[in-house]
């Protein structure tokens, strides 16, 4: 009979915290419906809406994070294969801001460990407005009027 263990799926999601209570199920094979469970449901549940707010793990979020800044130099060595230097300057800009804020975090991935993670937050959602709204500021995104009207017409055929 395989035992199906929430808390260690839930530690893995960083859902657990510590010192609660891990909760068995125990299952058949042909049966859909737990049999057994060592936790009351309504606690399990009002412990889970406390843990609203946590939604991944400070090591899981340094990871993310050099993913991230991966990403953008990634972009910018596509850009700059392309000659388009206003988003190579955007996207190095937006990387180096993501690898020097998690390099200077306090958690698993930092390594300086200067700032707190609440910083580190803030930092976030700067680079992430620039992000979202670098290419409206230096002029990469066009109107769609201005776009077609670019646009070489071609002679129609009778």
């Amino acid at each position: 009979m395989p035992t199906l263990r929430i808390a260690d799926i839930a530690s893995f999601m960083s859902f657990q915290r510590p010192g609660t209570r891990a909760i068995e199920v125990h299952m058949e094979q042909e049966q859909t419906e737990p049999v057994e469970q060592t936790e009351p449901v309504a606690q399990t549940t009002s412990a889970s809406v406390s843990r609203v707010g946590a939604f991944i793990a400070p090591a899981q979020h340094a990871v993310l994070d050099y993913g991230v800044a991966a990403g953008f130099f990634t972009l910018g060595t596509i850009f700059a294969r392309r000659h388009r230097r206003r988003a190579v300057i955007l996207a190095f800009t937006n990387g180096a801001m993501v690898l020097g804020m998690s390099l200077l975090t306090d958690y698993p991935g930092g390594i300086y460990r200067t700032l707190s993670f609440r910083t580190h937050r803030t930092g976030d959602i700067f680079q992430d407005s620039l992000a979202g709204l670098g290419p409206i500021l230096l002029g990469l995104v066009t109107s769609r009027r201005r776009r077609t009207s670019t646009v070489r017409r071609q002679p129609r055929v009778p």
